[in-house]
């Protein structure tokens, strides 16, 4: 019975603990980078070889998804060569390229 009594404490003292000091995420801030398409590009892997170049570590699907809405494209809708995009990016504070 003391044993349960010692892991409840320890687990109360623990979750304490983390309600005191949560995680602090890393300083980020957003950025948007100019993009003209050209031939044989495609969204995806524009907006995967930005996030690589400047250090964005979301998933590349959820930048798509914030370059569809910020440039006003539908789900389907093709890119053209000469297309101008705006690529929006979360990168770690001091980290621009």
């Amino acid at each position: 019975m003391k044993k349960y009594y010692l892991i409840a404490a320890v687990l109360v003292f623990l979750t304490a603990i983390m309600i005191a000091f949560p995680p602090q995420a890393e300083p980020s801030r957003k950025i948007y980078v100019p993009v003209t398409v050209q031939p044989g590009d495609q969204l995806g892997v524009i907006c995967r070889e930005l996030a690589t170049t400047y250090g964005d570590e979301r998933d590349w699907r959820e930048i798509v998804y914030y370059c569809q809405k910020q440039n006003n494209l539908d789900l389907r809708q093709p890119i053209y060569p000469g297309d101008k995009l705006l690529v929006e990016l979360v990168i770690p504070e001091g980290e621009e390229k």
